[in-house]
This record gives C-alpha cells, structure tokens and sequence, in this order.
C-alpha cells in the first residue's frame, strides 16, 4: 500500500479530526463535504474513494474522510512532489462540478478528483485558484 493512504498524522480540534501541521506549514483552503476519489496506478491499480474534508497548505494536499470507508481514512501528498510532476503549465478545469489532477510520483501515478456539491461550486473556485497559485510558484 502506497504512503500516501492513511498515513496522514491527526489530531482532534473542537470535536474535529485535523492533520497535524508540519514544522511552518500555512493553511490556504480546507473544505467539506467534497467527494474525494485516488486512483494509484503502479504494478497494480489501487482506487480509493470517500467523503470527507480537504486542506489545501503550502506544503501539502490532504484530505481526512468523514467515515473511514474500506480501510481508507485519510491521504496526502507533498506538494513539492507536485511540482515536480508538472511538465507543461497547470491544467485548466473543465469539469463544472469535478477537480481532477494527474501527479507522476516515481513508478506510481496519482490521479485525484474532488467532485463538488452544485451549491458549493465557488469553494471549487477558491479550492483551483490556490492549487494553481501554489503550483506556478
């Protein structure tokens, strides 16, 4: 199982499981609910998928689920492992309701999407402005 899967440090806050921040690490974005689904393709393909809350930081992407479902709780990637990934500018989001984004991390490919409620669509907004911001810099 990939690193990435219910590896993420938590802490509880007023009543809320949060990620314990990293030495510095700034807080952009976080919302709920989203639909958060990764498929890690790799010697085998892996696909995860759950509704919870996302944190957007200069430092990482996390998402940590409501209810743990099929032995999957939380995610995160480094955002400098990001960054890395990206050979042409940042893409652009068609999808009205969907975030999605690729990430090739050594022999492994992430593919994340955020699916959005109609109603929070201007989260989604903020949620690609900061991504976009933090992956041009």
């Amino acid at each position: 199982m990939s690193t990435y899967i219910n590896s993420l440090e938590t802490k509880f806050h007023e009543n809320t499981k949060i990620p314990v921040p990293l030495a510095g690490e700034s807080y952009f974005h976080r919302h709920q609910p989203v639909k958060f689904k990764v498929v890690i393709e790799g010697t085998t393909i892996k696909e995860y998928s759950a509704t919870g809350k996302i944190f957007l930081t200069d430092k990482r992407l996390m998402f940590i689920a409501q209810e743990p479902l099929h032995n999957f709780e939380t995610f995160h990637v480094m955002l400098k492992d990001v960054y890395s990934s990206i050979k042409s500018p940042p893409p652009r989001f068609k999808k009205k309701k969907v975030f999605s984004v690729r990430i090739n991390i050594g022999d492994e490919v992430l593919i994340i999407s955020l699916r959005y409620k109609s109603k929070n669509l201007g989260d989604k907004k903020i949620f690609e402005d900061y991504y976009s911001m933090l992956v041009r810099v």
